[in-house]
């Protein structure tokens, strides 16, 4: 009888041994799939050099838009979204929530035009117009998850994606909205990634 009591024992004290792994397994978080935001080097729309991520991104509320100054397609709109959205914001865009407008045609937008296109549209403070290298804001594009799945269609700059990327650095919290958004549906969601909850 002693020895099934031990046998007893040592069995239950194996079977929440076990319990207690799984338990333990079942708890611990997957490994993270993000891939950290490339830090390419970018131009101004005042001819200053910056870091993609460091400069402009690291601890921020941001809203990033792809865009090119001769855009005849979805630009156009999604500028204009942007517009009323700093008008709906007021005094945090600059203070902290930042537009990020990259140019998907570096070759024509230099900074002298970009500093021209903010100017003419009313770009306000915390809005920064950024050009760079073909091949460095292609993988900030695609890094970000503003691309056609089909090729044809991707590289066609006139039929780029129509959204806004929305990201909160601090947070690691990164989201896209469509630019076709009405103004005030874009200011909840900015809002609602910018809050922090107590």
């Amino acid at each position: 009888m002693p020895h099934a009591s031990r046998l007893c024992a040592a069995l239950l004290a194996a079977a929440l041994l076990a319990c207690h792994g799984a338990e333990e397994r079942s708890v611990s978080a997957p490994p993270s799939p993000f891939e950290p935001i490339p830090d390419v080097a970018l131009a101004t729309q005042d001819g200053r050099s910056v870091h993609f991520y460091e400069d402009l991104v690291r601890g921020r509320t941001v809203v990033v838009q792809f865009f090119f100054t001769d855009c005849q397609g979805i630009c156009p709109l999604s500028t204009g979204k942007l517009l009323a959205l700093q008008e709906l914001l007021g005094e945090r865009v600059g203070r902290d929530i930042f537009f990020l407008s990259v140019t998907l045609d570096p070759a024509h937008d230099t900074p002298a035009v970009l500093a021209e296109h903010a100017r003419a549209i009313g770009a306000g403070p915390g809005w920064t117009f950024l050009t760079g290298s073909a091949e460095d804001i292609e993988l900030l594009r695609r890094r970000l998850g503003v691309f056609d799945l089909d090729p044809a269609i991707d590289a066609d700059r006139n039929q780029h994606a129509g959204v806004l990327v929305l990201g909160n650095d601090r947070k690691q919290r990164w989201t896209m909205r469509p630019a076709t958004l009405s103004a005030g549906f874009l200011n909840e969601a900015v809002l609602r990634l910018a809050a922090d909850p107590r």
